[in-house]
Parts: structure tokens; sequence; C-alpha cells
């Protein structure tokens, strides 16, 4: 509940406080890139509270990423609204676990990827500083699509040999598989700044948090990551003649 109340303050709230107003809107289409820090939050029923616990001490965060597409318009009074298609990436990792193996004991690296598709709609606000500089505020949500779970495993033996493991899972083989969709709070700080013409480059220190888990087991997981999104936007109507003086938005 603390999150939806959060995004809504957000949508509605922190905006307004951005008045400027634009001569006319700008409509624009972009590739984006970010490389995120990820990691998720774990919700468990009573009887398995204590598997959360030990996986909450044991389990790290892990680096993983975002690309996709978007396009953004802001309207003459500054409100943006943006939409697109992400490719992302997230998941945890468990390192220098303890094997107890007869004869051969060591050590193991674990790690779960989740790839999605993710459709995401934004709305925020943008505020142009001079001709070449625009700051935007954004919140939405992204509806996630599953895609697979990437498995990595590297084994480290007492006697120096290692062994490596990777595997691609559509669908567990058995017990609770994972959602199909879910969804995800998305918020971001954006600065655009105009290099050429009609094309810009904007960096955006993006949040991403699942609303809903990716898994309906007894321990609930959400994923979270963090990372600076940066994109290269086209603004159209700007490149076939001079720049406008009236046009302040990138």
């Amino acid at each position: 509940m603390t999150h939806y109340k959060s995004l809504i303050i957000l949508l509605f709230s922190v905006p307004f406080f951005l008045t400027a107003q634009e001569k006319k809107s700008v409509s624009q289409v972009g590739l984006n890139y970010s490389v995120d820090y990820c990691y998720r939050t774990l919700n468990a029923d009573a009887s398995v509270k204590w598997i959360a616990i030990a996986r909450d001490n044991e389990e790290t965060g892990l680096i993983g990423f975002n690309t996709g597409a978007t396009y953004s318009y802001q309207f003459k009074k500054g409100l943006m609204l943006e939409g697109g298609f992400q490719y992302l990436r997230v998941g945890e990792k468990l390192e220098n676990m303890a094997l107890l193996i007869e004869g051969s004991d060591g050590e193991g690296d674990f790690i779960n990827y989740y790839d999605y598709v993710g459709i995401p709609i934004k709305i925020g606000y943008g505020l142009s500083v001079g001709k070449r500089l625009r700051l935007s505020i954004m919140s939405g949500i992204s509806t996630n699509f599953f895609l697979a779970r990437h498995f990595r495993a590297t084994v480290t033996y007492n006697d120096g040999t290692i062994e490596e493991h990777y595997s691609t899972i559509k669908k567990e083989p058995v017990g609770i598989q994972y959602e199909t969709a879910n969804l995800v709070s998305v918020s971001s700080l954006g600065i655009d700044i105009r290099v050429f013409r009609a094309f810009s480059v904007r960096f955006e220190p993006t949040f991403r948090y699942s609303i809903t888990t990716i898994i309906d087991a007894p321990i609930k997981q959400r994923p979270y990551s963090a990372g600076l999104n940066t994109s290269i936007f086209y603004t159209f109507g700007k490149g076939k003649k001079a720049d406008s003086p009236e046009l302040v938005a990138p």
C-alpha cells in the first residue's frame, strides 16, 4: 500500500510546481539503454519466513540492464506523456556458498536472471531552461511480460576444479510457475540536452519497483532496479529547417 501511495503522490502532487509554458507541443522518438543495480524484496507467509530471512542474509543484488524505444509527447503547458517498449533483465545472486560433497567439498556461486518485455506508460512535466536544456519529472506504470529465467552456477572444488552450468528456463519443470505478467512502478528525473538541431540526449536516473509479485508462492518476490537511463531522441519538425526562436524545449 505504501508504494501505491508514493506513486499517486508523485503522479498528482509533485509535478504541479512546474508551471512554465512552451510555445508549441513537442513530439519525440528515442532509443535508450541503462545499466541497472537490481535486487528484490521478499514477503513470506509465517510458515516459510525463516527461508526468506535466510535468503535475505545470503543473497545480494547484481547488475542488470534495460534497453528499448520511447515515444514522448509534450503539450504546450508542459504536460508530458510517454510510452514505449523495453527489454529488461533483473535478478539476484548467491556467492561463496559452502558445498559439502563427500570427497570433493568446495563453494559455489549461483545467479538467477529474469528477462522481461515491458510496456511502460508515464506521465509527467517538463520545464525548459533556455533553448537547449529541459528538466523533467515522470512517473507511471509498466506492464512487464515474463520471457525466461536464466540460471548460472559456478562451483569451485577444493582441488581447484571448476564446473560451470547455465540453463534458460521458460517454464519451470515442476511446482509453482512465474507470473506471465506483473505491474511495475516507474519513476524518473530527466535532463534533456539538445546537441544538434533535431537530436537531443537525455540522462534520466530511473527507479523501478514491482507492485505485484513475480511468482505466486508462499514467498512473494518483487524485483526492483535503479540506474541511469541514457537516451538519444529525435524531435519531429526540426530537421528540415532552422530552429525557431520560439521553441524552447529540446
